[in-house]
C-alpha cells in the first residue's frame, strides 16, 4: 500500500507522511497503531488510516499508548486526566471497534517509550502514529524511525489545516497566518466517513510483547506529587463527546461577547481536551457549523469561536513547529521585544516576590492571587486572566528571564493544558510574541502592558474573587485574610531619596511654560476684534449663517467641485434674522443623491464604502445585476435584449457584477442573512457549472488590501461604480466644515447630517428607477 492508498476517504493526503519505508508490507503479521496525542476514537485521523490498512490487508490491528512517568514535572492531576482518558478510550476500542488497546507504563529502572513500540513493531506490516509537534516527541519519533525496521507513517489528526499547508513559515501574528488558513477551511472541515474493521478470527487478542496496566484504577501504583487531581474536569473527561452540543447550545449564542469575563461562564473550557486529544478542532468545527441560530449575533459568535479554535489555536502549532529549539524560552521572542525588554531589565521594581510567593497566590493583588488560585483549584485559568497573570509576573520578578521561567513551571504545574503548544504561545505573548510595539514604559518597555485598573474598567472582578473565594472553600483549601480582599492594595513606590536636576528642571520648565501662556494672551487681547472673544458675540448665530451659506451653494455643487463664495458679496445676503440662536433650514435631498451617483462613482470610493459597509444593505443598492462574476461567466439580466444592452453599455460599470459585493463583503454577517436566498436564485445553479463552486469558495477568502483589491477591478476593466437613479429611499449623508479663527483654532460645524429613511409618506406614490 502506497501513501495515496492510505489516504482513504476523509482522510486527505497532505495530513500523511512516511517517517520510514515508503508502503505497507503485504508480508507482516499485524498493522500497530502506536497511539501518542490523539486519546479518542471519534475523528482520529490515525486510527482511520490504521484501521482502512489492517482491513486492506487482512491483519489484526492492536493499539499501543506508552504511559512514561519518568517525565519531569508529570503531576498526580496530569496523570490522573491522562488515564481517564485512556480508559475510556479503552472502553471504546472494544465495545466498538472490538480493537485491543494496550497502555504500558514505562516506570524508573523499566524499558523506555522506544523500546517498548520497537518491540511491539516487530513484523509489522505498517506502524502508525500521529506527526508530534513538541521537541521531546519529534525527537522520540525520529529515533523510532531510525531504528524500526517496519514501515511507519505519519499522520496529523489533531489541527484542522496540516501545519506545512498552512505555511511554510513561522509567522508573524495571528493577521499573517489568518488568510492563508482560512483559504483551507472548506477543504478540511468535512465529515469523517465510519470505516469498518473487522478482526481476523484466529487473530490474538493481544501482543505478547506488551505487559499493559489495568485501568481499572490507578491510585494503587500512581506515585506521583505536586498538584492534585481535578474532580470537575477529571468526570468530564468521561462524556467530553456528548458533551460538546450541550455546550455549544448553551454558550455559543454569547460566545463572542462573554468568552472573556471572568466570573462568568461564558468560555468553552476545552483547551485540556484537545491538549489530551480526547476531540478532535475537526469535529468541534462541524459542530459549531451546525449549531442552530441566525442573525448577526450567533454569526459573530461562530466566527469568534473558530478564531480561538482554529487560528489562533493552529498559530501555536505553526510557532512550536518552525521555531523548535527556542519555543519554550525567551529566546522565541521577536526583535523588538528582545531589545526592548534587555534595554529595560535593570529597571526598578516596586515589589519582588520569589517563585514561592507567587506559586501560593501570596501578593498583594487579589485579581491575580484569584488567577492563581483559579489555577491550582481548577486546572485551568480564564483566558484573559491568563494574559494578566503573566503580565504581572513580568512585572513583579527580577528579570524578564526568570519571569520567562516562573511562568512556564507554574503554568505546566498546575494547568491541565500546559507543556502544550497553546501554553507555549500564551507565554510568549505576554513577552511580545504575535504583538506589535506599544508605548515604551518602564519594565515592559515596548511590550504591551496590563494593569488591575484596566480590569476593572472591563469586567466585574469583584464577582471574579468572590467566585474564585467559593471555589477554594469547596475545595477545603485555606485561604489567608487579606490574600482574596475585595480591594486590591497597590505596592508602595520606593521613596525618592532626592530631589535631583532632572526633576528641578521639570518643574521649572512647567512654571516658565504657564507664564509664557498667560504672557501670550494679554499680548494679542487687543486683536482680538470680532472673534470668540468679543463681547456679545453670539457665536451660535455666526456658525448658522455660515452654514445656511454653504447649504445654499451644495444644494447645486458636488462635494469634488470646488466651492467658494464672498461674504461681502449682495447675493449672498439672507433674509433671517441672526440676532439670538436660531434653527438651521435643511438642505435639499437630491444633494446626497448628486454625490452617490456622480461625485463619488469611482472603483476606489466603491471598495472602500463595501468594506465599512453592514452588510444588511447590500440589497437595498439600487442596481439591476447583469453578470455574477467579472469574467461574465455567468449572465443575471432576465431577458436576452437587456443582456445585449449590458454587453453594449454596461460592462465597465461594477455595480452590474454581483462579484463587486461578494468579494468585499463581511462573509460571516452576510451569508448569515442572505446566504439562503442566494443560493436559491444564483449560488446554487453557479455551483453546478463549470468552475461555479471553486468561484463561490473564493469569495469568502478574497482577502486583499484596498489599492490590490482597486488593482483587480481594474484588470478586469471595470472603471466605475454607478447606481441607478430612485426615488426609493432618503439617502443619508453626513458632512462637515471646519472654521478657523485668527489663532488658528479650528471649530468643526456639521454642515448636514440626513440618516438614510425608506420612502415615507411624503413621496411620491411611484417607485422610479
Amino acid at each position: 500500500m502506497k501513501l495515496v492508498d492510505l489516504a482513504v476517504a476523509g482522510v486527505k493526503a497532505e495530513r500523511l507522511r512516511w517517517l520510514h519505508g515508503s508502503a505497507a508490507l503485504a508480508s507482516g503479521s499485524h498493522v500497530l497503531y502506536w497511539m501518542q496525542t490523539s486519546l479518542r476514537t471519534r475523528y482520529n485521523y490515525a486510527l482511520h488510516v490504521a484501521m482502512a490498512a489492517a482491513t486492506a490487508l487482512q491483519k489484526p490491528l492492536y493499539v499501543l499508548y506508552t504511559l512514561d512517568t519518568r517525565e519531569a514535572g508529570m503531576s498526580e492531576r496530569h496523570m490522573a486526566f491522562l488515564l481517564e482518558s485512556l480508559y475510556d478510550v479503552n472502553k471504546s476500542l472494544a465495545q466498538t471497534h472490538h480493537i485491543p488497546f494496550s497502555a504500558v507504563h514505562c516506570s524508573s529502572g523499566s524499558d523506555g517509550p522506544l523500546d517498548l513500540v520497537l518491540a511491539a513493531s516487530r513484523n509489522a506490516s505498517l506502524v502508525v502514529t500521529e506527526l508530534q509537534y513538541l521537541r521531546a516527541g519529534r525527537k522520540l519519533c525520529t529515533s523510532f524511525g531510525e531504528q524500526v525496521t517496519a514501515p511507519v507513517v505519519q499522520v496529523e489528526s489533531d489541527v484542522v489545516v496540516p501545519v506545512e499547508v498552512a505555511s511554510n513559515k513561522e509567522e508573524y501574528a495571528a493577521r499573517t497566518l489568518r488568510p492563508k488558513i482560512t483559504k483551507h477551511l472548506p477543504t478540511y472541515i468535512t465529515p469523517l466517513p465510519s470505516i469498518a474493521y473487522t478482526p481476523p478470527s484466529s487473530a490474538p487478542k493481544s501482543l505478547q510483547e506488551l505487559q499493559a496496566i489495568s485501568l481499572s484504577r490507578h491510585d494503587a501504583w500512581l506515585d506521583l506529587t505536586d498538584a492534585s487531581a481535578v474532580d470537575t474536569l477529571l468526570a468530564a473527561a468521561k462524556d467530553v463527546d456528548r458533551s460538546i452540543p450541550r455546550l455549544l447550545s448553551k454558550k455559543l449564542l454569547k460566545y463572542g461577547t462573554e468568552r472573556n469575563e471572568p466570573s462568568g461562564n461564558g468560555a468553552s473550557n476545552l483547551s485540556p481536551y484537545l491538549h489530551y486529544g480526547n476531540i478532535s478542532p475537526v469535529d468541534i468545527a462541524l459542530q459549531v457549523n451546525a449549531t442552530e441560530g441566525r442573525g448577526p449575533a450567533m454569526a459573530a459568535s461562530k466566527a469568534s469561536f473558530l478564531e480561538e479554535l482554529i487560528v489562533r489555536r493552529e498559530l501555536s502549532m505553526n510557532f512550536v513547529w518552525f521555531n523548535p529549539r527556542h519555543y519554550d524560552s525567551i529566546k522565541s521572542l521577536p526583535p523588538f521585544a528582545t531589545e526592548t525588554l534587555a534595554i529595560h531589565a535593570d529597571d526598578a521594581r516596586a515589589i519582588i516576590y520569589t517563585e514561592a510567593q507567587l506559586d501560593k497566590a501570596m501578593t498583594h493583588d487579589a485579581y491575580w492571587n484569584a488567577a492563581q488560585l483559579d489555577m491550582i483549584v481548577n486546572g485551568k485559568m480564564q483566558n484573559y486572566m491568563r494574559m494578566y497573570w503573566g503580565k504581572k509576573i513580568l512585572e513583579w520578578t527580577a528579570s524578564p528571564d526568570e519571569a520567562y521561567e516562573i511562568c512556564m513551571r507554574l503554568n505546566d504545574k498546575y494547568n491541565l493544558d500546559g507543556s502544550d503548544p497553546n501554553s507555549y504561545t500564551g507565554i510568549a505573548w505576554v513577552f511580545g510574541k504575535h504583538d506589535t510595539g506599544w508605548a515604551e514604559r518602564a519594565i515592559f518597555g515596548k511590550v504591551r502592558y496590563m494593569n488591575a485598573d484596566g480590569l476593572k474598567r472591563k469586567y466585574d472582578m469583584q464577582a471574579y474573587v468572590n467566585m474564585i473565594r467559593r471555589q477554594c472553600t469547596a475545595a477545603k483549601m485555606t485561604l489567608q485574610p487579606k490574600q482574596l480582599a475585595l480591594e486590591y492594595t497597590k505596592p508602595r513606590a520606593k521613596r525618592q531619596k532626592k530631589f535631583s536636576l532632572m526633576q528641578a528642571l521639570s518643574v521649572a520648565h512647567v512654571l516658565v511654560s504657564v507664564y509664557c501662556s498667560v504672557w501670550f494672551v494679554d499680548l494679542v487681547t487687543p486683536s482680538l476684534q470680532n472673534d470668540l472673544f468679543w463681547p456679545q458675540f453670539a457665536a451660535s448665530t455666526a456658525q448658522t449663517y455660515l452654514l445656511d451659506v454653504y447649504r445654499r451653494h451644495l444644494t447645486t455643487t458636488l462635494a469634488n467641485d470646488a466651492l467658494s463664495f464672498d461674504l461681502l458679496d449682495a447675493r449672498e445676503g439672507i433674509v433671517k434674522v441672526y440676532g439670538a440662536p436660531t434653527t438651521v433650514g435643511l438642505i435639499q435631498s437630491t444633494y446626497a443623491r448628486s454625490l452617490a451617483l456622480g461625485a463619488y462613482a469611482s472603483v476606489e470610493d466603491a471598495v472602500v464604502g463595501f468594506r465599512s459597509l453592514d452588510p444588511s444593505y447590500t440589497f437595498s443598492l439600487m442596481t439591476l445585476y447583469c453578470w455574477a462574476d467579472f469574467d461574465r461567466r455567468w449572465a443575471l439580466a432576465h431577458t436576452a435584449a437587456r443582456q445585449a444592452r449590458c454587453t453594449a453599455f454596461l460592462h465597465a460599470n461594477g455595480a452590474v457584477y454581483l462579484e463587486s459585493v461578494l468579494r468585499n463583503v463581511a462573509w460571516a454577517p452576510w451569508t448569515a442573512l442572505y446566504g439562503a436566498s442566494f443560493d436559491a436564485a444564483v449560488g446554487d445553479a453557479i455551483s453546478g457549472a463549470a468552475g461555479g463552486e471553486a468561484w463561490l469558495a473564493s469569495l469568502a477568502h478574497a482577502f486583499t488590501s484596498i489599492d490590490d483589491e482597486v488593482a483587480f477591478w481594474k484588470s478586469k476593466r471595470i472603471v466605475t461604480y454607478e447606481l441607478q437613479w430612485s426615488n426609493m429611499d432618503v439617502f443619508g449623508i453626513h458632512e462637515s466644515i471646519g472654521v478657523v479663527n485668527m489663532l488658528g483654532w479650528t471649530q468643526a460645524l456639521t454642515t448636514i447630517s440626513i440618516s438614510y429613511a425608506p420612502k415615507s409618506s411624503m413621496w411620491t406614490s411611484f417607485a422610479l428607477n
